[in-house]
């Protein structure tokens, strides 16, 4: 299987540099939600004497230029939150393109394989069969025991070609167990994204 997961690599190397880089900017989204919070307690504290200067100085449109400042900081976080449900939705959908390259390659390579092993083994029949004519006598084809202590078993091509094309098989069935599930996080996300749009819109109707 080590020999399926290298040659798997330089496929899937793409898929986890996006996934990198949609997973830091989620971290970044949430690191810039966690500052909102301090931001929005310096206003507050810094709202009674600010508009108390605003109020001798005449100023009639300083409470509401804070009321914004608050509300736009409210916008922000929902905006942010927002951000970060549609980059984790994007996380998964390249899990999943990931797995389905994976499972299409593995599927391809098993086959190429099983016909590599099939061709060999006819030509390894047909030397056997030569070998056959020109003793004159009816030679088979039998793979040495191992023993203990005993120098170890040469595997042949056909049989190393057809174990590697059930690696590749064995590989696509656990990707695709993994893509069905994939599947359905997907689905869930998408719903839990849709109920938020549909609160906030009916928080705005509320407001309005």
């Amino acid at each position: 299987m080590n020999q399926v997961n290298e040659f798997l690599e330089p496929h899937i190397q793409p898929f986890k540099d996006e996934i990198a880089r949609l997973q830091q900017t989620a971290r970044d989204l949430e690191a810039e939600i966690k500052a909102l919070p301090r931001e929005r307690r310096q206003i507050e504290e810094n709202a009674g004497d600010a508009l108390l200067d605003a109020r001798f100085a005449g100023d009639t449109t300083a409470e509401r230029k804070v009321a914004k400042t608050l509300e736009d900081l409210r916008i922000r976080q929902a905006l942010l939150e927002q951000q970060i449900a549609a980059c984790q939705l994007r996380i998964e959908k390249k899990r999943l393109e990931r797995d389905q390259a994976i499972i299409k390659i593995c599927q391809e390579e098993a086959t190429a394989r099983r016909k590599q092993a099939e061709e060999h083994w006819k030509h390894t029949e047909e030397l056997l069969r030569q070998i056959n004519e020109y003793e004159e006598c009816d030679y088979f084809l039998k793979r040495p025991e191992s023993e203990v202590g005993g120098p170890p078993v040469r595997i042949g091509i056909t049989e190393r070609t057809n174990r590697l094309a059930r690696d590749f098989e064995i590989k696509a069935e656990e990707v695709r167990r993994n893509a069905r599930y994939m599947e359905q996080v997907i689905e869930r996300k998408r719903r839990e994204i849709a109920r938020a749009h549909s609160e906030s819109i009916d928080d705005d109707d509320e407001e309005e």
